[in-house]
């Protein structure tokens, strides 16, 4: 199981109050929001889904199904952007770490297993 490092204050930034606000699609779009972060965290490292947050407009239309209005929603109030061949969830690479501490404990051991001390 991943994580999804989401700010604290979230439902108060003026970005997500003027989504939920939004009559008819507003609760929808705040929550395939989450679907559309969850996909990005749940994708291998390395990759433009789990490094940038990108996703494939097939991805959207097919497998999370996420409807065209709310993507225009959350495209309107910046929270995803275009990018060629789909989206990009906004400063997702500025909040997601590249790696988790295990991770770096592990990548570090590897990197220096085979060090030895001279005497």
């Amino acid at each position: 199981m991943g994580w999804i490092k989401i700010d604290d204050g979230r439902t108060e930034h003026e970005k997500i109050v003027g989504v939920v606000s939004t009559p008819r699609i507003g609760a929808r779009t705040y929550y395939e929001l989450d679907r559309l972060m969850g996909w990005c965290a749940r994708g291998k490292r390395g990759t433009p889904r789990r490094d940038h947050g990108e996703i494939p407009n097939h991805i959207i239309q097919h497998e999370l199904r996420t409807p065209t209005a709310c993507i225009r929603l959350l495209e309107e109030k910046q929270l995803v952007c275009r990018v060629d061949g789909g989206y990009r969830i906004h400063d997702w690479a500025d909040y997601q770490a590249p790696l988790t501490g295990a991770e770096r404990q592990a990548e570090y051991r590897r990197n220096h297993q085979n060090l030895t001390v001279d005497a």
